[in-house]
Formats: C-alpha cells, structure tokens, sequence
C-alpha cells in the first residue's frame, strides 16, 4: 500500500511539474510573439519612410485636343509622369497616391490618383494621369507661367508584415516658391527618366 501511495504522488508531483512547465513555457512563447509582433510593426511605421524615387518622365499626349476659330478648342490633353520607387524593405505594400499640382499663377489645378503594388525589395514604376480640359486649355494665357506651384501629396499604404497588416498614411506638400526645385521636367537633378 506505501509503495501505491508513492507512486501516485509520484504521478501527481510529475503532473504537477509537467503542467508547470508547460505553463512557463507556453508564457514565454507568447512574450516571444507579443515582441515579435510589436518589432514588427514598428518596422512597418518605418518601412513607408524608405521607399526611394529612382527615375521621372514627363510624357504629354495633345493628340485629343483640337482647335477651331470658330469654337476654340475641344478635347484634352493627358499629361503623365512616371515615377519609378524602390521599396528596400521586406514588407509588400498595396498603395494609394493622389497627386495634386496647383499651378497658382494660372489658376490651374490638376489631380491624379493611383492604386498600384509595391512587392518586397522590388521596384514598381506607377504612372499618374493629369487631364487639362479644352475648357482649362482655353483659359490659358498664350504664354503661361508655369514656374510657381504648388504640389500636395498624400498616400496611404497596407504594409503586409508576418504577423498582420498595418495601414499607415503620409501627407507632405510643396511650394516652387519657397522651396528651390531639385528635379524637373525628368531632365534636371538627380533622377534619371524611368
């Protein structure tokens, strides 16, 4: 009968540990992924921030605007620019951007916007549209300052990660006037034409 006894609180002391230690160690993979997961997201907020332009064109295709002396013109004009951005990080993004160039000297305001995929360490090159209607081109001066404007940019992005999406957002805006140009017209500064 003693030796019954000691096995079963052998048994039990063995149980007892066995949960414990499961316990303990089911504990510490949850701190261990908590932590994960909290390094993680903090290098998502990050990862927006080191994407990296790496070419610009201009392009303008003025094949669907016609002008008559009678009427002036119809049609449009489509002007693009391609921007090609380097994503150096380990996350894929899905993306949004909406540009808009506010041209102050001939009140004329453009706008575009785009949904385009940025895989991991890769490269995508979106192509944004900007339409000048007939109506627009007509109110146009014959020789329009083009120099001062003003250009807002927003974006918003779901940074894929491991252990979950996160959706981050940036705003940032520039004034040709206060600010001195770097690149224009895809042939100046340090971007090469895509």
């Amino acid at each position: 009968m003693l030796i019954v006894a000691l096995v079963l609180v052998a048994i039990i002391l063995l149980i007892g540990v066995g949960y414990e230690g499961w316990t303990v160690y089911h504990n510490y993979q949850q701190h261990v992924r908590l932590t994960a997961e909290r390094s993680e997201r903090d290098a998502a907020n990050q990862a927006i921030k080191q994407l990296q332009l790496t070419c610009l064109t201009y392009a303008y295709d003025n094949s669907h605007l016609f002008y008559s002396q009678a009427f002036g013109y119809s049609g449009e004009v489509i002007i693009y620019e391609t921007f090609g951005i380097a994503n150096p990080t380990a996350f894929s993004m899905h993306s949004t951007w909406t540009l808009k160039i506010d041209f102050t000297a001939v009140r004329l305001s453009l706008s575009s916007s785009l949904l385009f995929d940025l895989r991991a360490n890769g490269t995508a090159y979106p192509r944004f549209s900007f339409v000048i209607s007939a109506l627009q081109y007509d109110n146009l001066p014959s020789n329009p300052d083009l120099s001062r404007y003003n250009i807002t940019f927003d974006s918003n992005y779901v940074v894929t990660g491991t252990y979950g999406a996160y959706t981050l957002s940036q705003h940032s805006s520039y004034n040709s006037t206060t600010s001195p140009s770097t690149v224009e017209a895809g042939t100046k500064g340090n971007l090469p034409k895509c």
